[in-house]
């Protein structure tokens, strides 16, 4: 794990984990380039309201697109032990699907980061769904989300092995993004399996 919560609330390993594990990292995952260039357009829209890069204060220097690359590959580098839960049929009080979802997450000395809602319509160009999630600002994956046609994708982290520097996984967010765009109510094991 690179980075984990410490007791008080910090991040242990910092700014020289992030330099030294995280960017490196994410520079070697396997990004789609509508995705990279969704990024982008982020990117550089930081830049146009702001009149150039912001700095990192904790890093020292100006914000650059790796630094955005990174933070969306956060997931793959620490482990949020989420939990969830799922329940139907006599077990609720009308017989419907509820669902409810805990997003942990550490808090550093900078602050609360302000999660917020992100809805992304069905493109009538593409066959993708549309689809709504829980996330932070910058960030494009799916953490938590669910789509036009009621099929639902959480990001859960469990004892495994990491993602290897070099290897070209794809960060789990942006899998599980792809396949809340593609996973039909009807067909939702093959849809995400081709995922």
């Amino acid at each position: 794990m690179l980075f984990r919560s410490a007791s008080r609330g910090g991040i242990v390993g910092g700014s020289a984990a992030y330099e030294s594990s995280l960017l490196p990292l994410a520079k070697q995952m396997s990004i789609s380039e509508p995705h990279k260039n969704e990024l982008r357009g982020i990117f550089d829209g930081i830049v146009a309201k702001l009149g150039g890069s912001p700095v990192i204060t904790s890093l020292a220097r100006v914000m650059s697109f790796d630094d955005l690359l990174a933070i969306n590959c956060v997931a793959d580098a620490l482990a949020m032990s989420c939990s969830s839960f799922v329940a139907w049929g006599s077990l609720t009080a009308d017989g419907n699907t509820i669902a409810g979802r805990n997003l942990d997450w550490f808090q550093g000395s900078g602050g609360r980061v302000q999660e917020l809602v992100l809805v992304q319509a069905a493109d009538p160009a593409k066959p993708s769904l549309g689809w709504v999630s829980i996330t932070w600002p910058g960030l494009i994956g799916c953490y938590t989300g669910m789509n036009s046609e009621g099929v639902t994708v959480s990001v859960h982290d469990a004892p495994g092995g990491k993602a290897s520097q070099g290897d070209g996984s794809v960060p789990r967010t942006f899998a599980l993004r792809d396949a809340i765009e593609a996973a039909h109510a009807s067909s939702v094991i093959d849809d995400i399996k081709g995922i």
